[in-house]
C-alpha cells in the first residue's frame, strides 16, 4: 500500500507557506530600509523653509513603516506557526495510515493463517515489552501525547491477545509500586489530601486491584495515627498560646490542623475553646480599663482619663460603657485643657522666678499660638512686652512674681 498520493497535497502546501514567511520577511525588511531612506532625506531637508512640515511628515513616514513592519513580522510569526502546525498533522497523518496498513497485515496474515490445514501463526511479539508510562517531555507540543497514544496502540496490535494481558498486567504493577511509595512520601509529609488524590485516581483505574485495598486501609490507619498525634500537638500549642494571649496565632493553630485533616472531631471543640477564653479575657480587660478611668478622674489626672476613655471607645464600640463615655468626652478634654495650661503657666513663673525670661517669653507664645481664646492666652498677651524687655534689656527693674497658683503670673514694678 502507498501514501505518497496522500502526503503529496499537505507537502506542496507546507513548502508553500515557507515561501510566503520567507517573502513576508524579505518585504518587512524593504518597508523599514525605504522608511529610513525617505527619513533620511526629510531631515537633511530641516534647513529650507517648510522644515517643521518635513519634519512631521518624516515622523508619521516613520510610524506608518514601523506599523506596516510589525504587522508583516507578525504574519511572519502566524506563517510559521501554522507550519510548525502542520508538519505536526502531516506526521500525525503518517502514523495513521502506517496504523491503518499494519492493522490490514495483521488481518491477512490471520486470514492466511485460518485457511490452512491446522497450521497457526501468531505474530512475534517483541523480547522486552516497553511499559514505562506515556509521559511526553515538558517542552513537547500538547499534541506529542496523542502521537504517543498512537504508536502505543499501532504496537498493541502487534500483540497476541496473552501478550496484551501480560503487557496490561506489567503496567499494572508498575503503576501500584509508584503509587505505593508515592503514597509513603506524602504520608511521612503529613500531606493526606494529596495522598487521596492519588489513590482515588488508582482506585478507578484498577477497582477490581486487591492490592488498592491494601493501599486504602494503610494510609486510613496512617490518616488516622498522624491526625490524633497533629491534635495533640495542637492542643497544647493552643493552650500555650491562650496563656500570653496570642489569639491570632491560636486561631492559625487550628486552621492549619483543619487544613491537613478537615474532619477532626478536635478543630471544633478548639475553635469553641479559644472563642470562650477571648470572651473572658475581653471581658476583664473592659473592667479594668474602665475601672481605670474612674481612677484617672477620681484624682483629677484628666490628660491619663481622656487618653485612657479614647482606647476604651475604640476597643469596645459596641458596649453601653463606650456610650457613657462618649458623652462626656467633651467634659474630659475641656478639664485636661485647663489643667495643661495650668502646668504652663505655673512653669512660666518658675522660668521667671530663675531669671531665665527670654525662655519665658518663648513659653508664652507657644501657649498663646496653642490656646490662642483661652483666659491664660489673654493674660500671656499683656505680659508679652514686659518679658521681652527683661530678656533683652539687662537694665530694667526687676518685676514682682506673684507666689504659685495666682492668676497671673508677673507683675510690673
Amino acid at each position: 500500500m502507498s501514501y505518497d498520493s496522500e502526503s503529496s497535497s499537505p507537502a506542496r502546501a507546507s513548502a508553500s507557506g515557507r515561501r510566503t514567511s520567507r517573502w513576508l520577511s524579505a518585504l518587512a525588511v524593504v518597508v523599514v530600509v525605504s522608511a529610513a531612506v525617505i527619513i533620511a532625506t526629510e531631515v537633511l531637508s530641516t534647513r529650507l523653509p517648510d522644515a517643521p512640515t518635513r519634519a512631521l511628515r518624516a515622523v508619521a513616514i516613520g510610524g506608518l513603516a514601523l506599523g506596516i513592519a510589525g504587522l508583516l513580522h507578525a504574519l511572519t510569526s502566524l506563517f510559521s506557526t501554522g507550519e510548525r502546525l502542520h508538519d505536526s498533522l502531516q506526521e500525525l497523518h503518517s502514523e495513521l495510515a502506517e496504523i491503518r496498513h499494519e492493522l490490514a497485515n495483521t488481518h491477512d496474515r490471520h486470514d492466511a493463517a485460518s485457511g490452512s490445514s491446522g497450521s497457526q501463526t501468531t505474530v512475534a511479539a517483541p523480547d522486552a515489552i516497553d511499559v514505562r508510562p506515556i509521559t511526553p517531555p515538558p517542552d513537547a507540543p500538547p499534541w506529542s501525547e496523542l502521537m504517543m497514544l498512537l504508536r502505543d496502540v499501532r504496537e498493541n496490535t502487534l500483540l497476541s491477545e496473552p501478550e496484551r494481558q501480560r503487557k496490561a498486567a506489567r503496567i499494572e504493577q508498575q503503576e501500584l509500586q509508584e503509587t505505593d511509595a508515592t503514597l509513603k512520601t506524602l504520608a511521612r509529609a503529613g500531606d493526606f489530601q494529596q495522598a487521596e488524590q492519588r489513590l482515588a485516581e488508582l482506585e478507578r483505574k484498577y477497582p477490581r486491584a486487591t492490592t488498592v485495598g491494601e493501599m486504602r486501609s494503610w494510609l486510613e490507619q496512617q490518616r488516622a495515627e498522624r491526625q490524633e498525634s497533629d491534635a495533640m500537638t495542637a492542643s497544647r500549642r493552643v493552650d500555650e498560646l491562650i496563656s500570653i494571649s496570642a489569639w491570632d496565632r491560636a486561631r492559625s493553630v487550628v486552621e492549619e490542623l483543619a487544613r491537613r485533616h478537615p474532619n477532626a472531631g478536635v478543630i471544633a471543640q478548639l475553635r469553641a475553646r479559644i472563642d470562650r477564653e477571648f470572651a473572658i479575657y475581653e471581658d476583664a480587660q473592659r473592667t479594668r480599663m474602665y475601672a481605670e478611668i474612674q481612677r484617672y478622674v477620681s484624682r483629677r489626672r484628666w490628660r491619663e482619663a481622656l487618653a485612657a476613655a479614647q482606647t476604651f471607645i475604640e476597643r469596645f464600640p459596641d458596649h453601653s460603657e463606650a456610650e457613657t463615655l462618649s458623652l462626656q468626652l467633651s467634659t474630659l478634654a475641656n478639664n485636661a485643657e485647663i489643667a495643661e495650661r495650668a502646668e504652663l503657666e505655673a512653669e512660666i513663673t518658675e522660668l521667671a522666678k530663675r531669671g531665665q525670661y527670654a525662655e519665658a517669653e518663648e513659653l508664652a507664645r507657644r501657649v498663646i499660638e496653642r490656646f490662642p481664646d483661652s483666659p491664660t492666652a489673654e493674660i500671656l498677651r499683656s505680659q508679652l512686652d514686659r518679658l521681652h524687655e527683661l530678656a533683652t534689656n539687662p537694665n530694667a527693674p526687676p518685676p514682682r512674681v506673684r507666689p504659685s497658683g495666682a492668676s497671673s503670673s508677673i507683675r510690673p514694678p
